[in-house]
């Protein structure tokens, strides 16, 4: 869930990372520390647009319910996290689909091929300022189309990938090096 106050706004990563998000140091008492830390996020003010919200993205539900006691706006929303359930290889996957799923995927993957793409997972080490300087410019272009402002600066998925190397990944079609189109994630093994 999230919580937002109208008038504010704090920038949270989008990503759906599990684990607490208003963090308090071990052997503190976490209730009133939590209490405080939401009282100090409904303080911030980086303006006096009317317009501006503060979003606090994927937290739990006790903190929801906190905020929500102080006045937050709750929101829900669901998010789907994959696990290979023992599929040995994409066309195993591809295999045990639905058959209309299956050749809707395997013709998006045609139409892709078609253009000379190559699908690729890029992760670590791979994951170059260039690669994310493109994908980056496919982020802001979506944005725009919808009329929307990215949410992230470009600098955040080079510091994802710098703290989280064997975690960040971006999966998609390149040609040669250059990523044309895809997604970035976050991968626990």
């Amino acid at each position: 869930g999230c919580f937002a106050w109208p008038k504010f706004q704090v920038g949270v990563p989008f990503f759906p990372v599990m684990g607490p998000k208003l963090l308090v140091r071990k052997g503190l008492p976490e209730g009133p520390l939590l209490d405080a830390l939401i009282q100090g996020l409904r303080r911030l003010r980086p303006g006096e647009n009317p317009k501006t919200v503060s979003n606090v993205l994927h937290i739990d539900k006790a903190t929801a319910r906190l905020a929500q006691a102080q006045g937050a706006l709750v929101a829900g929303e669901w998010h789907s996290m994959w696990t290979n359930a023992g599929f040995a290889d994409w066309a195993d996957y591809v295999a045990r689909l639905h058959r209309r799923k299956r050749y809707q995927l395997l013709k998006e993957r045609r139409q892709a091929e078609s253009h000379g793409l190559n699908f690729k997972v890029l992760k670590g080490s791979e994951l170059t300022d260039e690669v994310l300087a493109d994908y980056y410019e496919g982020h802001r272009r979506v944005c725009h189309r919808y009329g929307v402002n990215p949410w992230l600066p470009g600098s955040m998925y080079a510091a994802i990938t710098r703290f989280l190397p064997e975690a960040a990944r971006i999966m998609g079609y390149f040609d040669g090096s250059r990523f044309i189109a895809g997604n970035m994630q976050l991968q626990s093994d």
